[in-house]
């Protein structure tokens, strides 16, 4: 298997990055975190037009070395899957032999996601939900409105559509967020639309026109194409262009004036004139804004998005309800033959209450795909409109669905589905309330420098207590407490559930001896109804931080014992923060309708 990372960012000189990732089986780009260094829309827009159906990342690179968890991860991810990211890499150090200690070897920069991580044990949830949605996000073919030839200047690049939000922009939207060089094109706002780039070698070899639109060999098509805004254009771009346009497409882009080869001086200028002239004719860009040649346009003046709206063409997915400046509510749409599937992100770390127009055939019936859980909702509320179809829903902090269109539908729910998957956790439905914010025992592994046992009066971090050991503790502590249920609570009939106001970073919950699940997203919650019992009830929570408070106490403390051993520890300092860990705020026991 051949991969090819990084193409034309950090520095490469290369021309067509994306031809680069056409010449190998998987285009690789990759992702940082809390880092500006994003180059997955530019592995997609080269997987897309090349049909790979697998497009990889170098994942959470970066130098916040044991500062994160699943839950941070998960929204960057998320993200990258909004620009075609589906097959994940991470950045790590594998070879750790048990005498190097924990967290052992690292490499100078990762997030060191390996068997040594703190919470490993527990990141089977976290991995399947990546598998899901990579398997999810190879169906079909990308659906995009646009495709942007980016020129052939050197060095080029694609542009990030989105970098980690939790950064200050430093950019300007014509500029790459990720190195502040200037866009190759400028596409300006384009909300509910999604495209490619494409290259040269694309444009003049397997590009061409069907029913007025651009469409490639593997079935990938777009409706219109956007070109630089130069005077200088390939001649051969253009000669395919004038073939492209007579056939019926749609081409967005100033006049070019010359060739950007010298090969066959003056003449090649003089044919980039005579082709310019019958594209564009007697457009300017100023009072004339497209010329008609043969089936298809030429539109000069107007934005790719005033382009589609002439063309009646309506955004591909519409989010009502909130602002949405900054993409909170994210999207990726591929199809299939037989189904349309969308991807829907919250990347913000609160509720979103939205109504979603999706560009389907309205014949076809939406159902709610869980990529956490594996399970589907079948049963749900939509309506018919005229671009399409529209689905009201409530998205948790950082949470996201699978939206699939299909021809047909059983109606019915997954069995095990008892969360609302379109209306999230309604607390207007709650019932019944048990308060657990207080009295908790917590046993601690003394091992790393905390006591055995510590009462918690109330639910705070291991950083607000005055206990050194529990300061600077790193790995699994277990909370128990009892509380008491009555045959009255019992027999309203209502789903109960164990929510935590928040859990750093990563918990699984017992009650009664009996397994409830790993809780590691917003809002933390696990279903407990099956194993309650009139009377006494035990609780137990398994909390997992990370390693970067046990490392800083190490710092703090040279002269005393070292509990973490790593080649890294010069990656942090002693005057580095401690980070909130274990069980915060409240805690509650809610039933539900």
């Amino acid at each position: 298997m051949k991969l090819f990372a990084e193409a034309g960012h950090g520095g490469y000189p290369r021309v067509d990055p994306l031809k680069a990732f056409g010449n190998c089986d998987v285009p690789m780009g990759e992702f940082w975190n809390m880092q500006r260094f994003w180059v997955t829309k530019e592995s997609a827009s080269g997987a897309n037009i090349y049909g790979k159906k697998v497009v990889a990342s170098e994942t959470l690179t970066g130098w916040n070395h044991w500062q994160h968890g699943p839950t941070d991860y998960k929204q960057l991810i998320d993200i990258a899957f909004c620009q075609g990211l589906n097959q994940i890499f991470f950045h790590t150090f594998a070879h750790n032999p048990e005498i190097v200690g924990k967290p052992g070897n690292a490499y100078h920069a990762g997030e060191h996601l390996n068997v040594n991580t703190t919470w490993w044990e527990m990141t089977r949830p976290f991995m399947d939900y990546l598998s899901r949605c990579s398997y999810l996000l190879r169906q079909g073919n990308f659906v995009g409105d646009a495709c942007l030839y980016y020129g052939d200047q050197a060095p080029n690049l694609v542009p990030p559509k989105r970098i980690d939000p939790n950064l200050e922009a430093i950019f300007d939207d014509d500029h790459c967020l990720h190195c502040g060089k200037p866009k190759p094109v400028i596409v300006g706002e384009l909300p509910g639309r999604d495209f490619d780039y494409i290259n040269a070698d694309v444009i003049t070899t397997t590009l061409s026109t069907e029913n007025g639109e651009l469409v490639l060999p593997h079935g990938q098509s777009y409706r219109v194409m956007q070109i630089p805004d130069r005077l200088d254009i390939s001649l051969e771009v253009l000669r395919s262009l004038e073939k492209l346009v007579k056939e019926g497409a749609v081409v967005i882009g100033t006049k070019p004036e010359r060739s950007t080869s010298l090969k066959n001086y003056p003449a090649c200028d003089e044919e980039v004139k005579a082709i310019a002239e019958k594209l564009w004719g007697k457009a300017d860009g100023k009072s004339i804004f497209s010329n008609s040649y043969g089936k298809g346009k030429v539109y000069w003046g107007k934005s790719v998005k005033d382009v589609l709206e002439e063309m009646n063409l309506p955004p591909d997915f519409q989010v009502k309800g909130i602002k949405n400046d900054h993409d909170e509510i994210d999207y990726i749409h591929r199809q299939t033959k037989s189904e349309d599937i969308y991807f829907i992100s919250n990347s913000s770390k609160s509720n979103q209450n939205i109504s979603c127009i999706f560009r389907v055939d309205k014949n076809r019936i939406p159902e709610l795909w869980d990529a956490e859980t594996g399970l589907i909702q079948r049963d749900l509320q939509y309506t018919k409109v005229e671009d399409g179809i529209s689905i009201d829903l409530i998205m948790d902090p950082l949470a996201s669905r699978f939206v699939i269109f299909r021809n047909k539908s059983t109606g019915k729910n997954d069995v095990g589905l008892s969360y609302d998957l379109q209306y999230g956790f309604n607390r207007q439905k709650t019932q019944n309330v048990i308060d657990l914010s207080s009295n908790w025992m917590v046993d601690f592994d003394a091992r790393m420098g905390a006591p055995e046992i510590y009462q918690f009066e109330k639910l705070s971090s291991w950083t607000d207590v005055e206990n050194k050991g529990i300061n600077y503790y790193s790995g699994s502590a277990t909370y128990n407490r009892a509380f008491s249920l009555s045959s009255e609570a019992l027999s309203l009939k209502a789903e109960a559930y164990v929510v935590f106001e928040d859990i750093q970073e990563i918990a699984r919950v017992t009650v009664n001896g009996n397994d409830c699940g790993i809780i590691w997203t917003p809002p933390y919650k696990t279903n407990i109804t099956q194993y309650l019992k009139e009377g006494s009830n035990k609780i137990s929570v398994q909390v997992i931080n990370n390693w970067n408070n046990r490392i800083v106490g190490d710092l703090k403390n040279p002269e005393e014992k070292e509990y973490a051993k790593t080649n890294a520890k010069y990656q942090l300092s002693a005057d580095g923060p401690l980070l909130e860990s274990g069980l915060i705020g409240n805690a509650e026991v809610v039933f539900r309708k």
